[in-house]
């Protein structure tokens, strides 16, 4: 088998341990990159001081931030979709951040806020440009919502071949993100039919963004997964295939 992986994955070496001792290709082949497009205006520092929590939608969204950081003391509530970004929060603000324990979304982080009785906040919530909507539409229901956008989403030219595809075996395509997703289909919709591919992704959210004509087959695997458990799935799904 063949894995790929085309996005930053928190576990990928991990993943990647597991994958030599097994003697299981894998490669990182990055189809998008992060590009800072912080803006320190008076309303955005304004709207930081002021609040009451903040959300950080992703890891990148921490780390691209970082200007922002000196605003976020210790009267705030701190959330993010998971434990990864909730380590790195811990690490780059040293404030512990609320999470989802048993599946790492957007929904499942709303559902935690929701327990929390939050109403008539003032809500922060930090993401990248052109971010899912989603916890901001919800929170604006009965908060007051201030958009941050710290990083927009780049495509990576030429950052997969033909050759990393293998004709006589099984390819897994393995990222959380739409973007990523999108820009591998596009990219080898010249020779894509010519291969077994399966997708790798975290929920049923990400099936319409695989072209249907292009869906061989499709795995669903929660972000909250480790290692063993991801090279178990392709494993069993290996056996299966045959």
């Amino acid at each position: 088998m063949n894995l790929i992986v085309i996005s930053k994955m928190s576990i990928y070496d991990e993943l990647a341990y597991e994958c030599r001792q097994q003697k299981i290709q894998i490669e990182m082949r990055e189809a998008i990159e992060a590009v800072r497009t912080i803006n320190r205006s008076h309303d955005i520092i304004k709207s930081i001081k002021e609040s009451d929590a903040i959300i950080f939608q992703s890891k990148n969204a921490v780390l691209y931030s970082s200007d922002y950081h000196e605003l976020m003391d210790n009267c705030k509530k701190y959330y993010c979709i998971g434990k990864y970004t909730a380590k790195i929060i811990n690490e780059m603000i040293n404030q512990n951040a609320l999470y989802p324990k048993g599946e790492y979304s957007s929904e499942a982080l709303i559902e935690e806020i929701i327990k929390s009785n939050e109403k008539d906040k003032k809500f922060v919530v930090i993401k990248g440009v052109g971010g899912r909507k989603y916890i901001e539409a919800i929170l604006a229901q009965s908060n007051n919502v201030n958009i941050v956008e710290v990083y927009e989403r780049k495509r990576i030219n030429g950052f997969i071949a033909e050759s990393d595809l293998k004709k006589n075996d099984n390819n897994y395509i393995l990222a959380s993100s739409k973007e990523a997703y999108d820009h591998f289909i596009n990219s080898c919709k010249p020779f894509i039919d010519k291969y077994n591919i399966t997708y790798i992704i975290p929920s049923n959210r990400l099936i319409s963004s695989i072209e249907e004509n292009h869906i061989k087959k499709v795995i669903i695997i929660d972000n909250t997964a480790n290692a063993e458990h991801y090279i178990k799935r392709i494993k069993s799904h290996e056996r299966n295939a045959k």
